[in-house]
């Protein structure tokens, strides 16, 4: 479904990817795992369109995307909830749900609205509410929602259990698993190693720009190498 080929990608002067080559299949769950300013950002933010790359390729479908603008990228079935969140605080939960279909012309909005506040009823009973005022998890909870408003063929997401309490980070991977299992292929960027390693079929370490280890998940997970460096040993 999605493939980067020899991707390097710079800011000014400062290299954050070099030569970076990924496969994502269809109905994979994908994670990328890697410390603080290993590049797994960066990755996201250029599959997306919103760092262009200086070199290699990024193919979407069999269709060439690196020089496509992140609205057309939306548009072909691709979407992100961000590192943050990057949510609209000012605006509430049902505008940014309907923001994240702004690209759709259907007439089935209101029926994804109705699904997203199914699959987090919390987000039902904040419906009106500002953005803003909702608590870290129920933020996620919105960012993923809005992602899938546009419904994509490829979900990226960065970093979705980042400060959250460990029930939540429980709920959040395992609605990964059930989206995924709904026909949504996932590229997860976490920090959270085991996490993201146990529901994956296939990962990449990213480090300093460069993939320095790929394979299944649950052989990562064991990979001697990986449980020093990102599982506590």
């Amino acid at each position: 479904m999605l493939s980067i080929q020899g991707l390097q990608v710079f800011y000014g002067p400062i290299q954050a990817l070099d030569n970076v080559t990924i496969e994502v299949g269809e109905a994979e769950i994908v994670s990328i795992i890697g410390s603080n300013g290993a590049g797994k950002s960066t990755l996201l933010r250029t599959v997306s369109g919103l760092v262009k790359p200086r070199s290699g390729s990024i193919e979407f479908m069999g269709t060439p995307i690196h020089g496509a603008s992140p609205d057309k990228i939306v548009q072909m079935g691709i979407s992100q909830s961000p590192e943050g969140r990057r949510i609209f605080t000012e605006m509430s939960v049902k505008e940014n749900l309907l923001l994240g279909a702004y690209t759709r012309k259907d007439s089935e909005v209101g029926k994804d609205i109705e699904k997203c506040l199914d699959r987090f009823p919390r987000l039902r009973e904040r419906f009106h509410q500002n953005a803003g005022t909702l608590s870290g998890g129920e933020q996620q909870m919105l960012a993923m929602s809005r992602a899938l408003m546009s419904r994509p063929r490829l979900l990226l997401l960065d970093e979705p259990s980042m400060g959250l309490a460990p029930n939540l980070v429980t709920e959040i991977f395992e609605m990964v698993i059930e989206l995924n299992g709904q026909g949504v292929t996932v590229l997860l960027v976490e920090q959270n190693a085991h996490r993201a390693l146990e529901i994956a079929n296939r990962g990449y370490v990213l480090e300093t720009g460069n993939v320095v280890l790929e394979g299944a998940g649950k052989e990562l997970l064991v990979d001697p190498k990986v449980k020093e460096a990102y599982l506590g040993g």
